[in-house]
């Protein structure tokens, strides 16, 4: 995982075009929560993984009145709610 982020740290000049696809799509080791951004307004995301691709992902949006998001350490995708939530 780590290796991953490192390469897109160092090979990505775009947010769009580079950074968003890579770690949203390459293989990982482990189950992991990316949160990214871009330098325009709205480019973001909170990228749920599992080891291969993408679970989900929560965007910044224009449309709905969202520019901003966090996270924590539950899957709020899958509809079952934990005592935390």
């Amino acid at each position: 995982m780590t290796r991953v982020i490192r390469q897109t740290l160092e090979e990505c000049d775009s947010y769009e075009h580079c950074a968003y696809p890579k770690l949203s799509t390459t293989p990982m080791m482990a189950f992991c929560y990316l949160t990214i951004a871009g330098s325009k307004p709205f480019q973001g995301a909170i990228i749920s993984r599992d080891r291969y691709e993408a679970a989900n992902i929560r965007y910044l949006s224009e449309e709905h009145d969202i520019w901003f998001e966090a996270q924590t350490n539950d899957d709020h995708f899958t509809g079952i709610c934990t005592q935390r939530c």
